[in-house]
């Protein structure tokens, strides 16, 4: 599955490309639109052990199929160039450049599945970060 997902993607780069206009956007949403609905992306969720375990979370019934996926890239820096501190955001947080108007938040978030199609070397490699707890910090707005 992976090997297929990663074929689709590079196939996607090479025939699509990439505008270098875009990519401030592409970040903040997804690159490869044109496979974000395809079988090789949302089988990684649909057609793999991932889906039993989100439902072993939610319970039986309670998690939807996918029907798009992200495909957040995350490619080199230039060489000699430190990567910039991480940084957090919220889910579902209008950024402008996400597809939503800055500070508009859209519900219907529940949960997230990061598959990785790649090994990581080390840190700043495209690694995936959890705040643990992050979600207290923004209770009252939440309640509000």
């Amino acid at each position: 599955m992976t090997d297929r997902s990663l074929h689709a993607i590079n196939h996607s780069l090479g025939e699509e490309g990439v505008n270098k206009e875009d990519l401030p956007t592409l970040r903040a949403q997804s690159y490869c639109k044109e496979m974000r609905d395809h079988a090789a992306i949302t089988g990684l969720l649909n057609d793999s052990p991932v889906f039993a375990c989100g439902e072993q979370l939610l319970g039986a019934g309670n998690l939807n199929k996918a029907t798009g996926g992200q495909i957040p890239l995350r490619f080199p820096r230039p060489l000699g160039v430190d990567p910039p501190p991480t940084q957090g955001h919220l889910d579902g947080l209008g950024s402008g450049l996400n597809g939503s108007s800055k500070g508009s938040y859209r519900r219907g978030f529940t949960a997230l599945a990061v598959i990785l199609l790649n090994d990581l070397h080390g840190p700043n490699c495209g690694n995936f970060t959890a705040w643990p707890k992050s979600h207290t910090f923004f209770e009252s707005h939440f309640k509000t």
